[in-house]
């Protein structure tokens, strides 16, 4: 795991960009339990492949992961500033 003093306790699913896993710290004794979205993008390095097939050179590839990079920052920046709603799911880090 990525996150010190973090340990994960199984997969909770799989999506289009990721999985998310149910986690848990302990601090003295109290346990503090989380979901981690880990992002993945690209899923596989064969979506690398198809994009050079289609005709993209290196830096149209890197422009359109970018995009998406930008994409998901935005979907975090969203959730932040609804942080306060109690139907949206809070985003702690990033």
């Amino acid at each position: 795991m990525l996150w010190p003093g973090w340990e994960t306790v199984g997969e909770i699913g799989k999506g289009g960009y990721g999985a998310v896993y149910h986690i848990r710290r302990s601090i003295l004794d109290d346990t503090e339990d989380a979901a981690l979205k880990v992002i993945t993008v690209p899923q596989k390095d064969s979506e690398i492949d198809a994009l050079y097939a289609e005709g993209h050179d290196t830096a149209s590839v890197a422009q359109l992961y970018e995009q998406d990079l930008r994409g998901i920052l935005a979907e975090y920046k969203m959730m932040r500033q609804m942080s306060d709603c109690v139907n949206v799911v809070k985003c702690d880090d990033v």
